[in-house]
C-alpha cells in the first residue's frame, strides 16, 4: 500500500539564517479583536468628543466633557461649604478658615507649637491690632510678596561672630530674663547689650511691632530653655509664614484676623 505524501505547506518565499516564514492564516480570535477594536473606536469617536473642527472640536452625541464635570465639582463643594457653614450656628466663618488654613502649623486649640507662634497669648510680633494682623496674614513673614513681614535671627555661631563660650553665657543671660532676677551687670549681659538689643531691646524687653520677639516674659516661639536659646543664637531662626492674599479674599482676611482677636480676648490675652 502506498502512503499519502506529506504535503508541503506553503510559504511567503522569506528565509532568515534558514527559518523559513509559513504562510499560516491569522489566528481568528486575533482578527476578531482587531475588528472589534476598530468597531469600538469608531464608537466612541460618535459618541464622545474626538474630531477637531474648524471652530471646535466635534462634541460627541453624549455632549460629554471633562471641563464639565470639573466646574460642576467646584460648584458642589462650594455649596458644600455654604451649607457647613449655614449649620455652624455661633461657628464665626473665621474658625473655619482658620482650620482649613492655619490650624496645621498653630494647632486647632490657636496655642501654636515649636516654631509657630502661640496666637491666643499676649505676645505679638507685630503688634495685635486689626490692621497689623491682616497685613501679616494678607502678605506673610519672608516670603516673595514685595510687601512681605522680614523676620531673621543671625546666626551668630555659624557664621563665626561670636565664640561658643560667649554664646553659652548670652543663652543662660536670657533664659534668666524671663526669671526672678537676672544679673544685668555680669559679662553676659554685657555682651547682650553689644550684641542682641538692638533687636530685641534693652535687657530683652523688646521694641514694639518690629517683628522681634520680647525675651524677658514666658513667651516663646523655640523654647525658653538654655539649650534652645543656644541653638538659635549658634544657627540662627528665619520663620516662614505664607502670604495668603493670593488664596483668601479681603473679607476672608479679615473674618479671620476678626476671628483671632476675638480667640485671643476670650483667653483674656
Amino acid at each position: 500500500m502506498t502512503e499519502p505524501k506529506e504535503k508541503t505547506p506553503e510559504t511567503t518565499d522569506h528565509e532568515w539564517d534558514g527559518i523559513t516564514e509559513f504562510r499560516n492564516p491569522v489566528p481568528r480570535i486575533f482578527k476578531l479583536s482587531y475588528i472589534l477594536t476598530i468597531l469600538i473606536s469608531v464608537l466612541m469617536w460618535v459618541l464622545l468628543p474626538s474630531w477637531p473642527g474648524v471652530r471646535d472640536i466635534w462634541p460627541g452625541v453624549l455632549g460629554y466633557s471633562s471641563r464639565t464635570t470639573v466646574l460642576e465639582g467646584v460648584e458642589e463643594a462650594k455649596a458644600l461649604r455654604q451649607q457647613a457653614s449655614a449649620q455652624a450656628g455661633a461657628r464665626p466663618l473665621g474658625s473655619i478658615l482658620f482650620a482649613d488654613n492655619c490650624a496645621a502649623c498653630h494647632g486647632y486649640d490657636l496655642a501654636g507649637q515649636t516654631g509657630f507662634p502661640n496666637l491666643i497669648d499676649a505676645a505679638w510680633l507685630w503688634s495685635g491690632t486689626r490692621e497689623e494682623i491682616i497685613a501679616t496674614i494678607r502678605y506673610g513673614i519672608n516670603t516673595d510678596h514685595p510687601d512681605t513681614r522680614y523676620s531673621e535671627m543671625p546666626a551668630f555661631g555659624r557664621d563665626g561672630m561670636l565664640p561658643r563660650a560667649e554664646l553659652e553665657a548670652i543663652s543662660d543671660y536670657v533664659a534668666s530674663l524671663s526669671g526672678p532676677a537676672p544679673d544685668h551687670e555680669s559679662a553676659a549681659a554685657v555682651a547682650f547689650d553689644e550684641n542682641c538689643s538692638a533687636c530685641h531691646g534693652a535687657r530683652g524687653s523688646g521694641i514694639a511691632g518690629s517683628g522681634v520677639p520680647v525675651l524677658d516674659d514666658a513667651h516663646w516661639i523655640y523654647g525658653g530653655g538654655t539649650d534652645a536659646i543656644l541653638e538659635t543664637l549658634h544657627a540662627g531662626r528665619q520663620g516662614v509664614m505664607p502670604a495668603w492674599e493670593s488664596r483668601l479674599n479681603d473679607r476672608q482676611i479679615e473674618e479671620l484676623a476678626d476671628y483671632l482677636i476675638g480667640a485671643a480676648d476670650a483667653q483674656g490675652s
